[in-house]
């Protein structure tokens, strides 16, 4: 079985960190993918994906990623479970980043210094040396496979 994503777009909603109950670091954040093809009307449509980030990658994207950042995403797809009420539930597909390539930083902030694209290159190494399983979820308790 092969299940693997890869998204190119940009940032629509600045990444919000969250630490859950077991310490790990969790960012999400909207991505906006256009299609590759028209509609009838002649113009593109754009996709908003939700995006899952954890631990040290979680860091790096929150810290790196604004709105209107361009990035590529490649991940997987996990399913959810939320509960609605007691007695309801639903599964949820989540678009777990096993990686995140920063490929523009958004200029349209002046408050974005000139060392943040080094800190970007220095970030991206760091990510691209990371083992596999520092982007892995971890266990949740009661938390279906």
């Amino acid at each position: 079985m092969f299940n693997q994503f890869l998204f190119i777009g940009r940032v629509a909603k600045t990444p919000q960190l969250v630490t859950t109950q077991n310490g790990a670091a969790l960012t999400r954040f909207t991505l906006a993918v256009r299609r590759s093809f028209r509609n009838a009307r002649g113009n593109y449509d754009t996709d908003f994906v939700q995006i899952a980030c954890w631990n040290k990658l979680a860091d790096r994207v929150a810290d790196y990623c604004g709105t209107g950042s361009m990035v590529s995403v490649k991940g997987r797809v996990q399913m959810r479970e939320l509960h609605i009420t007691d007695d309801k539930q639903m599964m949820i597909p989540d678009i777990v980043a096993d990686t995140v390539t920063f490929l523009k930083l958004n200029r349209n902030s002046s408050d974005v210094p000139e060392e943040a694209e080094a800190a970007l290159q220095a970030a991206e190494a760091q990510a691209s040396e990371s083992r596999p399983e520092d982007s892995r979820p971890p266990e949740e308790e009661g938390a279906a496979r």
